[in-house]
């Protein structure tokens, strides 16, 4: 499957990491947002194997992963996805993607969205010596905390945007990479925190 990848890499210095400056995360996070979709995206391909591979790794056990992400690109703004296909579907494209574009060893990785509810938690993180190409893109070597935001319509995404940061920033600052995902309707972005 062919995907369009857009790219941001941002410093995590830029997010206010002080009870005083709280109120800027969301005028923050859109700024990235807007950033990273405006951006000139590549092409890249993943395999059906690593979608699977990737929904065994989800936070939900869905039907038909296979064919819900096939649709997913093209399906009618007004046709609805339950947050359950959703979540699914950006979950394994985004394994996919760490699988067969960066290399990332997914029997290493430990899936966190399950743990996520208490809120102190990303959804994947990734050791640092299983980092893969993603060493490249970082320039480094540490742990990777990585946050999967999707929405088949686009609705939300300022908000999602505001709530990944946050959690990733809790999460990794100051010792370590993170990486926040955002599945739409036929790309993906993905935004490196160093």
């Amino acid at each position: 499957m062919k995907i369009k990848l857009h790219e941001l890499t941002i410093s995590g210095d830029m997010f206010p990491h002080s009870e005083s400056e709280e109120d800027q995360f969301y005028e923050l996070s859109a700024l990235v947002l807007d950033e990273l979709f405006t951006s000139q995206p590549r092409e890249v391909e993943v395999t059906e194997g690593s979608i699977l591979l990737g929904s065994v790794l989800a936070s939900k056990n869905v039907f038909g992963v296979l064919e819900n992400v096939s649709l997913f690109p093209f399906q009618p703004r007004h046709r609805y996805s339950s947050g359950d296909v959703t979540s699914v579907v950006s979950e394994s494209l985004t394994m996919a993607l760490l699988k067969d574009v960066f290399k990332v060893d997914l029997r290493k990785v430990v899936p966190g969205r399950t743990a996520k509810f208490v809120g102190a938690f990303t959804d994947l993180y990734v050791p640092p010596e299983s980092l893969g190409e993603l060493e490249r893109v970082f320039e480094g070597r540490r742990a990777l905390f990585v946050e999967i935001r999707g929405s088949a319509t686009g609705r939300g995404m300022y908000e999602k945007a505001e709530r990944a940061f946050r959690t990733l920033e809790a999460v990794r600052y100051p010792r370590a990479f993170g990486m926040v995902s955002f599945v739409t309707r036929g790309s993906i972005g993905l935004v490196y925190v160093r």
